[in-house]
């Protein structure tokens, strides 16, 4: 980290290191928080590295437009926000962005929408960070319904999931990962030899 920082050093003056921001929206029950790693205040821009020290996987494009957005609440003089992952293990800078004010909020209008449905699908993306992800009605009812085609249409619980029952899910995974490793074989069976 202080190899990468040696290097981004000069674009973020004076920074600002792992600030609490929290958004509180009482019209639509939301609470948005977040802690960036860094920032800085250039002219009338946000500047936000987020340093990311494991194997990073995915995007990170809703993180930092989150943290955008929480940083232009608390100035409101700026009128744009700059962010990127910083890869420290490969010493590289992800793809960047950059938004407006106007982009931001409408960001969040989009975000109330999603969060106001009657219905929200989980994903692992999306359920990431939220502290909510082991109490939330919609993963207990995705994981039920997954977990019913899976093993046993009974299940009306996430509580009444079995070690036995996880066990039973993980070998499937594990099956279905060996018929894709010998699928790819015999299509590469057919190229190298033709039609059989």
């Amino acid at each position: 980290i202080r190899q990468c920082w040696a290097a981004l050093k000069p674009n973020f003056p004076a920074p600002i290191v792992e600030r609490q921001f929290r958004f509180v929206d009482e019209t639509n029950g939301i609470i948005l928080s977040g802690k960036p790693d860094a920032y800085s205040i250039v002219g009338s821009q946000a500047r936000i590295p987020d340093f990311k020290t494991g194997r990073t996987v995915g995007d990170h494009t809703e993180q930092l437009t989150g943290y955008s957005f929480l940083i232009l609440d608390a100035y409101p003089e700026l009128e744009t926000a700059w962010g990127a992952p910083v890869h420290v293990r490969q010493r590289e800078i992800g793809d960047p962005i950059t938004l407006t004010r106007q982009q931001l909020q409408d960001w969040y209008g989009e975000l109330v929408k999603t969060v106001k449905q009657d219905h929200f699908r989980p994903d692992l993306e999306t359920c990431r960070y939220c502290p909510r992800r082991y109490a939330c009605p919609a993963r207990d009812d995705l994981l039920r319904s997954s977990l019913a085609v899976l093993v046993d249409p009974n299940i009306t619980a996430a509580s009444s999931i079995t070690a036995e029952l996880l066990a039973g899910v993980m070998a499937a995974k594990h099956l279905k990962e060996l018929c894709e490793t010998y699928l790819d074989a015999a299509k590469a069976e057919v190229l190298i030899r033709g039609e059989h």
